[in-house]
């Protein structure tokens, strides 16, 4: 880079490693990490954990040659509510051109769930841009994005919009955020209620039509 004194050359790459492990017999946990490789060259990663009821996580990432390479791997980890059955997710690419991909499988309010979604990471002028289209069942009610779900971001201000298929109704939401502050929409047409109820663990049927701004 260039400093006041002019150009800064470094004699040798600045080069770092770290790793912390936790373990916690009491509560069954087990977390962990270790990072190494050195500034403007080749770097790798990795995190773990595990909970007490058996569920497992565990993610690895390289940084070689200008190019990314991630995935990370669930099982049976609990949340609010529900459980991940199994879960992946690989993302590898040119930092300006990532590709992403992932599947998940497992259930929310004692209703299945599945989730497969494909999409890109990359700069868009002075921003970064995701670009993500979604299938899926939830509650045994098919969904998927009518129109790739877009977020995009840069130093003073951030959007995204997701448009969803849900049956035979839909459901969108647009949001922006800037100095300003934070705006949207929601919208909702004909939205099948039964597979929002089962999530939430509840019975019922019927159809919503709203739309709200914030």
């Amino acid at each position: 880079g260039a400093g006041p004194i002019g150009p800064i050359v470094l004699a040798a790459p600045i080069t770092f490693d770290a790793e912390g492990w936790r373990a916690d017999d009491v509560r069954g946990v087990l977390f962990g990490f270790d990072v190494s490789g050195a500034i403007d060259s080749d770097a790798r990663g990795r995190v773990q954990f595990a909970s007490q009821d058996g569920g497992r996580l565990r993610g690895e990432a390289t940084f070689a040659d200008a190019a990314f390479s991630g995935a990370m791997k669930i099982t049976a980890l609990p949340f609010a509510g529900g459980q991940i059955a199994n879960a992946n997710l690989t993302v590898q690419g040119p930092l300006h051109a990532l590709v992403l991909s992932s599947d998940l499988v497992g259930e929310a309010g004692g209703a299945p769930v599945a989730l497969l979604a494909a999409g890109r990471i990359g700069g868009v002028g002075d921003g970064v841009e995701a670009v993500i289209d979604l299938t899926g069942e939830a509650g045994e009610t098919a969904f998927s994005t009518s129109k790739a779900a877009r977020i995009r971001a840069d130093r003073n201000s951030a959007e995204g919009a997701v448009d969803l298929a849900v049956a035979d109704g839909a459901a969108s939401f647009h949001a922006r955020a800037n100095a300003m502050g934070v705006s949207g929409e929601i919208d909702a047409r004909a939205l099948p209620l039964k597979p929002v109820l089962a999530l939430l663990g509840e019975r019922g049927d019927g159809r919503l039509n709203a739309s709200a701004t914030f």
